[in-house]
């Protein structure tokens, strides 16, 4: 995405929005289009922002064991519609170099991604992908969970609905199954060959 966040563009455009549905601006409505011009600059300024910088830190045997974690919260917007999208994102993955992220930076990472308008599958894949970017490691498996107002609001209109998307970058199938274990909280066995 090109550009930077025009608030004149926004707040003319949502004018004109409200006198698009036929509604006579009031009182109510005097300070509406600056609130979300004012809105979509703090939710979406991060498209125009350097990456989030990550830190390595160095822990021993790190490369022999999956790192995960689970259930960050986000929010974001269907770029096909503009409404909001909101739920969950797990991830995990195998280090290389015995060295891990920190988890804030993850989080961090997340919101990087997740604050623009962008599709559930485009959301896992683009941090799965970030992810191993940073590490080159060995794999990165990113589970997304989430509640889709396009689908609540309209089209089939069915409330509390959930999506599950992932994206695996790395890795095989043996270690995408206890990943996915992992961040469900199923029991796990001992599997073999999971790197």
């Amino acid at each position: 995405m090109k550009g930077a966040i025009d608030c004149t563009k926004i707040n003319e455009s949502i004018t004109m929005l409200i006198e698009g549905l036929g509604i006579e601006p009031d009182e109510d409505f005097a300070k509406t289009p600056a609130r979300i011009a004012e809105f979509y600059l703090d939710f979406f300024g991060s498209m125009h922002e350097p990456e989030p910088q990550l830190s390595l830190y160095k822990v021993p045997d790190a490369s022999k064991e999956t790192i995960a974690i689970r259930d960050i919260p986000f929010y974001s917007f269907c770029s096909h519609h503009l409404l909001p999208f909101f739920g969950s994102i797990s991830i995990a993955y195998i280090p290389p170099r015995d060295e891990v992220l920190g988890f804030s930076g993850i989080v961090r990472l997340v919101r990087y991604h997740a604050q623009r308008p962008t599709l559930q599958e485009i959301l896992a894949s683009s941090i799965a992908q970030d992810i191993d970017r940073r590490l080159n490691g060995t794999a990165v498996y990113v589970e997304v969970k989430a509640r889709q107002l396009c689908t609540e609001m309209r089209g089939v209109k069915t409330v509390g609905l959930e999506m599950l998307s992932s994206s695996l970058v790395g890795g095989n199938d043996t270690w995408r199954n206890y990943a996915q274990r992992l961040l469900t909280q199923q029991e796990m066995t001992d599997d073999k060959n999971i790197h």
